[in-house]
C-alpha cells in the first residue's frame, strides 16, 4: 500500500502510533498532534502554539498563476492562521525553503518582501529558517504563538449546540486551484 491509497489522515495515525508517549508526569505538553497547534505550557496562564506549513510547487501552486511576493504572503498567513484557530496570538515565523539551482535570487528578495508584509501587517517577526537544494520551490513555515491554555481554542473543544464561524468561503482555495489546473 502506498500513501496515495492509505490517504493522509490514515498514513498520519500511522505514523503518529511510532511516537514515544510523554514521558510520566510530563505536564508542559498540553497538546500535541491532531490539532492545528501543538500547545506547549511556558507558564501557569501562558503556552506556545507551535505549527508548521508547507508550500510546494506543483502541489500547492504553479509559477504560471502566482508571483513569490504573494507565495511569501500565502505561506505565512496559512501557518499563521492555525495559531488564529486556537484563539492564540501569533508572535514569531521561521522560513525554510528548497530552491532549485536554477531559481533567481529576485524570486527568493520577492519572497520575503512579501512574507515581510504579511509579518508587518499581523505584527510578527521572522526570526529564522534556512535555506536547502530542491528540485523545485518549497517553502516549509514554522509559527510560534502564544495562548492563555484555559482560553484555547481545540479540535475537542466543540459541543452539539456550539457556535462555528469561519472567515471566507470554505473550499475558495481547493476550487480555485481546480479552476487554473483546468486552464492550463
Amino acid at each position: 500500500m502506498d500513501v496515495a491509497e492509505l490517504g493522509e489522515r490514515r498514513c498520519l495515525e500511522r505514523l503518529l502510533r511510532t511516537l514515544p508517549r510523554p514521558a510520566p508526569g510530563r505536564t508542559d505538553v498540553l497538546l500535541g498532534p491532531r490539532d492545528d497547534c501543538a500547545m506547549v505550557r511556558v507558564a501557569k496562564n501562558r503556552a506556545w502554539l507551535i505549527t508548521t506549513d508547507q508550500l510546494i510547487e506543483g502541489t500547492h501552486f504553479e509559477w504560471s498563476w502566482s508571483r513569490a511576493a504573494q507565495l511569501g504572503w500565502r505561506a505565512g498567513a496559512v501557518t499563521l492562521s492555525d495559531i488564529g484557530a486556537m484563539g492564540g496570538t501569533p508572535r514569531y515565523l521561521l522560513a525554510s525553503l528548497g530552491l532549485a539551482p536554477r531559481t533567481a535570487v529576485t524570486t527568493v528578495v520577492h519572497f520575503y518582501r512579501g512574507l515581510r508584509a504579511l509579518a508587518g501587517r499581523y505584527r510578527v517577526q521572522v526570526i529564522g529558517g534556512d535555506l536547502s537544494a530542491a528540485p523545485g520551490f518549497h517553502a516549509a513555515m514554522t509559527a510560534v504563538g502564544e495562548v492563555d491554555p484555559a482560553r484555547a481554542v481545540t479540535r475537542s473543544g466543540a459541543r452539539p449546540g456550539d457556535l462555528l464561524m469561519v472567515t471566507g468561503t470554505l473550499g475558495d482555495a481547493s476550487a480555485g486551484w481546480r479552476i487554473l489546473r483546468r486552464a492550463s
